[in-house]
């Protein structure tokens, strides 16, 4: 006689959130270059590449150790950040360690922070500048490019990633930091985030957190009136559509790249409508009809120094955040949890609250982000992977299931939309008791 079949079992909780993290876990890529050190890049809907780039050095320059960490947030293609996140750090480098060996070096740290804070001002600058050159070398003048021209370039592979790096854009931020003299430079450009936390705290005390640069958005007032200013002659409504996009394009004001606003608009018109994108068709046919003076971005970095001892951060175990505007839109919640409630709570302050261990932060953070999370869930050790499995579900399996839900993320018209997001986060006390840098000379991105 046959036995009746036992009935399954339902899955626990803890499996289907373990479940749902391995699916989450197929959406990013990680790296844990060495103690201390961890990124993570994300973009849960699959058929959508992720744009941004991620690179974590370690140098060694003037008998001191160094980081260079980087977030390049592409927009219209991958190729500007691509190239950004692989060749700025080699220029940095190079013009780092002819400083170091010059007279106008008293010290790699304190005493020499303008002389660097200028140094990576114009180093950005100039890296910006050759791919614009690079572009007009080879077409001089694009009001001359007849159509048959234009085709013939596109049909050259090196000719065509030269005009695809002039014609996406990225943002830039990056932290460089000496560790012997225990202080860090940020350089920011458009909107992503370079900033700081402690992580060890006296009982009571809350944990101390900064953001190091400004971001670059039309919304900023200073960043509005500065492109307004520069453009005397233009209706402010039309330099600055809804007051939230530069000539109804770009959401932000200074960028590496997107030469179709820094440039006449006949290399818009005549060269990147060739080009493909993965910008509204729109945002190129506004900058085609309404520029008339360029550049309407900068790519000048705003530079700030930070003396970590000064400061009283070292103490109290620092933590270096870099990160891509894709944390901020999960933090908001407007296309993601909170579409009729986002939270304006400002995302350094969330990071921060993640990266503690007391049961009060754990508290607070929940509260923000409106689900329960699990510290240390992570089994390899990633602080940046962590911390993306905190934010974008935390313990709630509904929530991190549903986000590499390829239908709901692939509906056009859903409000449930993530962008990239990438994540550098480094613990400079745990990174500054290794020996020495893993990676001597140029180093290599992660």
């Amino acid at each position: 006689m046959a036995q009746a079949s036992t009935p399954p079992t339902p899955a626990s909780k803890e499996s289907l959130l373990s479940i749902a993290r391995s699916r989450l876990a197929t959406a990013y890529k990680a790296s844990s270059a060495r103690p201390g050190l961890s990124a993570v890049s994300f973009q849960p809907l699959l058929s959508r590449p992720n744009q941004d780039r991620v690179a974590t050095l370690s140098w060694s320059i003037g008998h001191h150790r160094w980081l260079f960490l980087v977030v390049c947030d592409g927009h219209a293609g991958s190729v500007t950040s691509d190239y950004t996140a692989r060749r700025l750090p080699a220029r940095i480098h190079s013009a780092l360690t002819i400083f170091a060996t010059s007279d106008k070096a008293p010290s790699l740290g304190t005493a020499s922070s303008s002389e660097i804070s200028q140094l990576l001002i114009r180093e950005v600058e100039a890296f910006d500048r050759h791919i614009g050159k690079t572009l007009k070398k080879l077409v001089p003048d694009a009001s001359k490019l007849s159509g048959d021209e234009a085709r013939a370039l596109l049909g050259d592979a090196e000719k065509r990633e030269t005009l695809q790096r002039a014609n996406h854009g990225t943002t830039l931020a990056a932290a460089l930091v000496n560790l012997d003299e225990r202080c860090v430079w940020s350089i920011g450009l458009g909107d992503s985030t370079i900033a700081i936390t402690t992580t060890r705290n006296s009982p009571g005390e809350r944990p101390r957190w900064k953001r190091l640069n400004e971001l670059h958005r039309p919304t900023n007032p200073q960043e509005y009136f500065r492109v307004s200013m520069a453009h005397p002659g233009e209706d402010e409504r039309i330099v600055i559509r809804n007051s939230d996009r530069i000539l109804g394009a770009l959401s932000i004001t200074r960028a590496i790249g997107d030469f179709s606003m820094k440039l006449p608009s006949s290399y818009a018109s005549n060269i990147f409508a060739h080009l493909p994108t993965s910008a509204h068709p729109d945002h190129l046919a506004n900058v085609i009809e309404y520029s008339h003076s360029p550049p309407y971005i900068s790519s000048t970095p705003h530079v700030s120094f930070l003396d970590l001892d000064a400061e009283g951060f070292w103490d109290r175990d620092p933590t270096v955040l870099v990160f891509s505007d894709g944390v901020d839109a999960i933090v908001e919640g407007a296309f993601v949890w909170r579409p009729d409630a986002p939270s304006d709570a400002d995302p350094v302050h969330v990071l921060s609250l993640l990266l503690q261990d007391d049961v009060a932060s754990q508290a607070e953070v929940e509260g923000i982000l409106g689900h329960p999370i699990q510290p240390h869930w992570s089994e390899g050790g990633n602080s940046a992977v962590e911390l993306l499995g905190h934010l974008v579900g935390g313990a709630d399996v509904r929530r991190v299931a549903r986000m590499v839900d390829q239908t709901r993320l692939a509906a056009e018209r859903h409000l449930f939309k993530v962008d990239d997001t990438s994540m550098v986060v480094c613990n400079l006390a745990k990174t500054a008791r290794e020996d020495g840098p893993s990676v001597k000379g140029k180093g290599k991105p992660v």
